[in-house]
């Protein structure tokens, strides 16, 4: 007869008998020993973690079974004579598997948002400087060292969100040392960690010992040292000495504090950190960082970041005269000096740090952008190799490098520098745009405009990259699409002279004058300088019959820029028309002068000559024309 399958019953007790029972024996042999180690050290945590680990693998194991698990029968099947069929059953009645079903659900949505929660508490560590303060050994009851330090940390931060003082009990003794402190501020995440111990002597001996577990906030302050504040015992009883310790703690932190902020590019908020340290520091004359130098350095960096050049000049020069070998603060004065185009005094800041550090490639990369903008390019190529050579990896030498070559007309070379730039860096928005740039010079349109949309891609708020894709389309008559570039440009940036002026340029292609000179005259306002816009705004006073109005742009764009040729031209030309030939004539002789081969000013000034009747030199310039052209 054919198996009847076995009905489902509830065995569950039986089931975790079964698996618990050797699991727990191993586990507890295993932690017994493990535990006991564990305690001796006076930390629990790795055992806390290992046994919830298990616990929790234990109970999703035990839920999936009671869940999933299923019996296999194999019965007599009623035909064909002599086959079986395999009949499978859940091993457990449905309340059961209900239950193992949600509770594992439940286990699964929880380890889920523990881990969420946990990623987004690790990221808020990350933005905020934890500092953690254990009790100090010593007669904190008499003395209060340690909680006149606590209220001077709650009264500076107390209402600063980016910086988190915790307060704990345990004590690190001498004996455990720096090791011991250093594994309970990674317990609880900290950057800093402070401990100490004091005995009430009459020259009561100090030591307060601060550990700093994020060294890459700043080099200047050691991983671990040691503060010895000189103190006496009435210091103590008055408790001058702890207010006076207490103050250059928070001094310490607030520096530590704003390199956060400055690394988080938020400048503003670096340099208001940094001048609340200073101002605590430069009067305590204290050692809690090696000297002030540091401070001054990065305050000095946190103006450059703001473009407030006179002030990163000032405090860089006050960290080179506290630290005359300070190669760094040489270099980015150097920098500040370029901004101001002080070249000279640049150049000089950036030998300076080669001299005291050869190996200081940023020092070499901005001494050859220098000599670029002085336009000694053989200096600025030599300097950029060498800032290569010693860092190759990084994407920004190779960039300035092809910058120059750009200059240089070199363009295979700073295509392939720009192209190496990419390849060490592949979200390096700049070095696209700049090799966009070196395509466009090249002919090499659609490459050229591939480049300047993978900046957009990158960076959809790179303001040039709309603009020099505009250009490209300029160049290829899809002049509707240059204007969406050219207006996209300056809706992300108001500000874009360039921008204004190359899409008046296009409208001047679509002969539409009036907005082409309300363009030109914006770029105008913006830059009363650019004598580009005043003569492209002459030649559109001119397509719509007023001379004087183009005359005077000619004029504007002459005195800004005595030799502007085109101008020169555009000015004769209408002078010509109005038939005011001499003028016309001094005005083709200094395009001539500017530029000896501009075939058609020779034509103009032949005819001017000609209106003149000076016969000879207008055959002569007619012949000249014929000359340049072959016509």
């Amino acid at each position: 007869m054919p198996a009847n399958p076995p009905d489902p019953k509830d065995n569950l007790p039986e089931l975790l008998k079964n698996l618990w029972l050797p699991f727990a024996g191993f586990l507890g042999a295993v932690t017994l020993a493990y535990n006991f180690y564990k305690l001796w050290l006076g930390d629990q945590t790795t055992v806390t973690f290992f046994l919830a680990g298990a616990g929790l693998m234990l109970l999703i194991i035990a839920f999936t079974w009671v869940g999933f698990k299923v019996n296999t029968v194999t019965r007599d099947a009623v035909w064909p004579i002599g086959a079986k069929v395999t009949d499978q059953n859940p091993a457990f009645s449905p309340l059961w598997r209900r239950v193992a079903r949600i509770g594992l659900g439940i286990v699964l949505l929880g380890g889920i948002v523990g881990g969420v929660s946990y990623y987004k508490h690790r990221q808020e560590a990350q933005d905020k400087l934890i500092v953690l303060i254990t009790t100090f050994e010593g007669p904190e009851d008499v003395y209060g060292l340690r909680n006149q330090m606590i209220e001077s940390l709650n009264v500076e931060f107390s209402n600063n969100s980016a910086i988190q003082i915790l307060i704990i009990p345990d004590v690190i003794t001498p004996d455990q040392g720096s090791p011991a402190a250093r594994d309970l501020g990674k317990r609880y995440q900290a950057d800093i960690v402070i401990w100490g111990w004091y005995r009430p002597t009459d020259n009561p001996k100090v030591t307060i010992h601060i550990e700093n577990l994020s060294p890459q906030l700043s080099s200047d302050i050691d991983e671990s040292f040691t503060f010895n504040p000189v103190a006496k015992l009435e210091d103590l009883e008055s408790f001058e000495f702890q207010q006076h310790l207490g103050g250059e703690t928070a001094a310490l932190i607030n520096f530590l504090a704003g390199l956060i902020k400055f690394q988080a590019e938020d400048q503003s908020a670096a340099i208001l950190l940094f001048d609340k340290s200073l101002a605590v520091l430069e009067a305590a004359d204290s050692n809690m960082v090696n000297d002030l130098a540091p401070l001054y350095f990065y305050r000095g960096n946190a103006h450059l970041g703001l473009n407030q050049f006179d002030l990163a000049l000032a405090d860089l020069s006050r960290a080179i005269q506290l630290d005359p070998q300070f190669s760094s603060a040489y270099t980015n004065r150097g920098l500040a000096h370029s901004f101001l185009l002080h070249y000279d005094l640049a150049l000089d800041d950036y030998s300076k740090a080669i001299q005291l550090d050869p190996q200081n490639a940023s020092a070499y990369n901005n001494r050859g952008s220098a000599y670029n903008s002085l336009e000694k390019y053989g200096l600025a190529i030599a300097d950029l190799t060498k800032s290569i050579q010693i860092e190759p990896q990084d994407a920004l030498h190779y960039n300035n490098r092809g910058g120059t070559y750009i200059n240089m007309r070199q363009y295979d070379q700073a295509i392939a520098d720009f192209t190496r730039a990419i390849q060490l860096d592949p979200k390096f928005a700049l070095a696209y745009n700049n090799r966009g740039l070196g395509y466009s010079d090249t002919g090499q349109l659609e490459l050229a405009l591939a480049d300047f949309t993978r900046v957009i891609q990158l960076d959809p708020k790179y303001a040039r990259a709309y603009s020099n894709r505009g250009d490209i389309y300029a160049r290829q008559g899809k002049y509707d699409q240059a204007i969406d570039e050219f207006t996209q440009a300056v809706q992300i940036d108001p500000l874009f002279v360039k921008a204004y002026n190359n899409r008046g340029s296009v409208y001047d292609k679509l002969g539409q004058f009036n907005a082409a000179i309300i363009d030109y005259s914006t770029a105008i306002q913006l830059d009363p300088q650019y004598a580009i816009s005043y003569n492209n705004r002459g030649v559109d006073y001119d397509h719509l019959n007023l001379p004087d109005k183009a005359i005077a742009d000619y004029d504007m764009a002459i005195k800004l820029d005595p030799q502007f040729g085109t101008a020169y031209f555009n000015r004769g030309v209408t002078y010509f028309n109005l038939k005011q030939y001499e003028q016309a004539v001094d005005d083709f002789a200094m395009v001539i002068q500017i530029n000896p081969i501009y075939a058609n000013v020779y034509q103009y000034r032949s005819q001017a000559y000609t209106a003149l009747g000076r016969t000879a030199e207008a055959e002569a310039d007619m012949q000249k024309y014929k000359e340049l052209t072959g016509q």
